[in-house]
């Protein structure tokens, strides 16, 4: 008691550390973990709808772009074959900037993944 007495404010804080290291304060710590287990579990389910909703985004778009890209291919070839340059030019200028866009969205793609491996 003498010793307790003499430590000033540090005695509260040995107090507090007592009272963690018993049963009883850790058996009401686990309850409470037990109780906030649902929660923590719904915004870790909604973190990785997020995440997937990200990635189907990111993922659509490429696709459109490579889509795109066929098809001002296609026009580009149809053009060539019937001899029109309006076609051609309009057909090369989708093609190219669908080319860009698949370009983007890939890269996208990567920084994504990279930052989902990093575990964030």
């Amino acid at each position: 008691m003498k010793w307790l007495q003499s430590q000033g404010s540090n005695k509260w804080s040995f107090l507090w550390q007592w009272a963690k290291s018993q049963p009883l304060f850790h058996i009401i710590h686990s309850v409470t973990d037990f109780l906030q287990a649902p929660k923590k579990y719904e915004m870790v389910k909604e973190t990785e709808q997020r995440r997937l909703f990200q990635f189907t985004v990111i993922e659509n778009n490429k696709k459109r772009c490579f889509q795109l890209a066929l098809i001002g291919l296609i026009g580009v070839g149809y053009s060539i074959v019937s001899s029109q340059d309006l076609l051609w030019q309009l057909s090369g200028g989708l093609t190219i900037l669908s080319a860009v866009g698949y370009g983007i969205c890939g890269i996208r793609l990567k920084k994504w993944m990279k930052y989902m491996q990093e575990g964030r």
